[in-house]
C-alpha cells in the first residue's frame, strides 16, 4: 500500500482501513454522546472562564 504525504488523502485512507468514514481518529469502544458531552462541558468552561475574567 502507498501511504500519502497529504493530510486529506492520509485520513481517506486511514477511513478505508478503519471501515467507517469519518472516523479515522475514533475508538470504537467510546460512544459518541461522551464526546459530545465533553465538547459542551469544554464550551461552558471557557464562557465561565471569560465571563469571569
Amino acid at each position: 500500500m502507498q501511504v500519502s504525504t497529504t493530510p486529506a488523502t492520509a485520513i481517506a485512507q486511514l477511513e478505508a482501513l478503519r471501515g467507517h468514514p469519518g472516523r479515522a481518529f475514533w475508538p470504537d469502544d467510546v460512544p459518541w454522546w461522551l464526546a459530545r458531552v465533553a465538547i459542551v462541558r469544554l464550551f461552558r468552561l471557557t464562557v465561565l472562564l471569560r465571563t469571569a475574567i
